[in-house]
């Protein structure tokens, strides 16, 4: 692989340039904007600029024809709309011409595109609520990948590929899906494409090391690593009602992280958070301390170990759901009704 560009509007995108760069990539990372770049400072080496999209700024990195290119940034990716290793943030239009991220689904039908076909193929159950019970803000409070190794056709058709392809898509792609007890047959909705929580972190810890890099060259893997993967966010207030306007500026307080040794680390995809001479600690800006992550051949397993993680984790008004992947079980009794495991 050549150079890996990593732009990020804010810190979602910076855990992947940290793994992409562990695992041998010459990986170039900006961050969109300017109050974000406290994110990962002492952690990640950042560029500290170009902040903007006129091509006479990125002639190095538009002349590179082998430059794989990972962005939530709409500008960006108009920049790059050519480069054949491309993957953008999922995104939809909001009635005033805006783009922002879709909600994640309940449930969903999940494969990676690398272009022309479907690989891969996984459930993805989200824990809608940030706590306990689904109570609070409608965000993700965890997520769960359960991989399928058998998938009906009718999920992945030869004309979704092709519609796929004439967009120009490439990355994670989910179908939102339903099951309708009465008809007995499965409602799939619209293609969402592209990089978005949880669902980003659950597909790229499940995959064994080196195999990220794979999949962005367009080069095809064995499998998921585990049967399941479950994610949790752990968090400080003000996340994940973050404000920021003219009148209010709400950010989170900059706190020491206590037990995160290396162990700890390994299953914890940082977001809000910089190195400091005292140690490792939040950024100060949204409260997002980052994923926990636990993958297992048993949903026990990789429930036990991404709770843990976010368990061990040492800082006050640490905020996590307990329940995640309680959904899990009931859905697998729902495939095995219908034969689909």
């Amino acid at each position: 692989m050549g150079k890996v560009l990593v732009v990020s509007q804010r810190h979602d995108l910076l855990w992947m340039a940290f793994k992409l760069s562990k695992e041998g990539q010459d990986v170039h990372t900006l961050v969109w904007k300017k109050r974000y770049d406290t994110a990962w400072s002492g952690l990640l080496d950042k560029m500290h600029g170009p902040r903007t999209t006129k091509p006479e700024a990125w002639t190095e990195y538009l002349a590179d024809p082998e430059l794989v290119v990972l962005t939530d940034v709409p500008g960006v990716a108009h920049l790059f709309k050519e480069s054949p290793c491309l993957f953008v943030a999922a995104s939809t239009s909001t009635s005033a011409g805006d783009k922002v991220a879709p909600t994640l689904a309940p449930v969903s039908i999940c494969a990676w595109f690398d272009g022309a076909q479907f690989s891969l193929p996984h459930w993805l159950l989200v824990d809608l609520g940030a706590w306990v019970g689904g109570q609070g803000p409608v965000v993700p409070g965890g997520g769960t990948i359960v991989y399928a190794n058998d998938v009906p056709p009718q999920f992945f058709t030869v004309q979704d590929a092709d519609q796929l392809a004439a967009e120009g898509a490439k990355g994670l792609v989910r179908f939102p899906t339903s099951f309708d007890q009465v008809s007995k047959e499965w409602k799939k909705g619209s293609p969402e494409v592209g990089w978005t929580g949880l669902h980003s972190h659950a597909f790229v810890y499940s995959l064994n090391s080196g195999d990220f890099s794979q999949l962005l060259l367009g080069h095809s893997i064995s499998g998921l690593e585990k049967q399941y993967t479950v994610v949790v966010p752990v968090s400080i207030p003000p996340w994940p009602l973050h404000v920021k306007s003219a009148e209010a500026n709400v950010y989170a307080e900059t706190r020491n992280l206590d037990g995160t040794n290396a162990a700890v680390r390994q299953r914890l995809l940082l977001h809000d958070v910089k190195r400091t001479e005292r140690g490792l600690s939040t950024a100060g800006l949204d409260g997002l301390i980052g994923v926990a992550c636990g993958s297992g051949n048993t949903l026990s397993m990789a429930k036990l170990q991404a709770l843990g993680t976010a368990g061990a984790i040492q800082v006050a008004e640490k905020q996590f759901r307990t329940d995640v992947g309680g959904k899990v079980e009931g859905f697998q009794v729902l495939l095995e009704g219908i034969d689909l495991v």
